[in-house]
């Protein structure tokens, strides 16, 4: 996700009602303490809206902070950063569970784990039938923790799907 330093500086004055200034005036390299006045208060109440807003946190006693909230550039770079690392984590995740349900497709079936792609089909491409597909979930269950519900399994055609749905279960837990 790219990150709007103007937007981020709208923010700012928008939580905070800064007068003396608007989103599209600040100056985004100016100090936030020196320039426009901002305290711990203002800082919280900032780190809160942008938590919100960008659904990034900011930890308690970090000594970083300071240097996070010293101007609007910074903290754009923060949420971009953390946004990124975000999203790293979830492809990380992704790639994790493919990775499972391709090995469980080879310890049980012996398919080679190169050949299978989020397009390979279950049925088409891999001949497994029902008990097959029940068995894989079930080992699934073991290796990730995740149920597959019923009304999902009968859905499941691709080495794609499987992941797609193991991966929205656990981005529920």
């Amino acid at each position: 996700m790219k990150v709007d330093e103007r937007d981020v500086a709208k923010l700012i004055v928008d939580k905070l009602m800064l007068t003396e200034v608007n989103g599209e005036t600040m100056d985004l390299n100016a100090s936030l303490v020196d320039t426009y006045g901002l305290d711990s208060l203002d800082f919280l109440e900032l780190a809160m809206a942008i938590s919100k807003q960008y659904g990034v946190e900011f930890t308690e006693g970090d000594e970083e902070n300071a240097k996070h909230f010293h101007c609007v550039h910074s903290i754009s770079a923060y949420i971009q950063q953390k946004s990124s690392n975000r999203q790293c984590d979830e492809d990380d995740l992704e790639t994790k569970i493919f990775k499972e349900v391709a090995s469980t497709l080879h310890a049980m079936f012996e398919f080679p784990t190169d050949d299978l792609k989020y397009e390979t089909q279950l049925v088409a491409d891999l001949d497994l039938d029902s008990l097959d597909a029940l068995d894989l979930v079930a080992c699934l269950h073991e290796s990730l923790g995740v149920h597959i519900p019923d009304k999902k399994l009968m859905k499941l055609q691709s080495v794609g799907d499987i992941v797609k749905v193991v991966l929205e279960i656990k981005e529920k837990e």
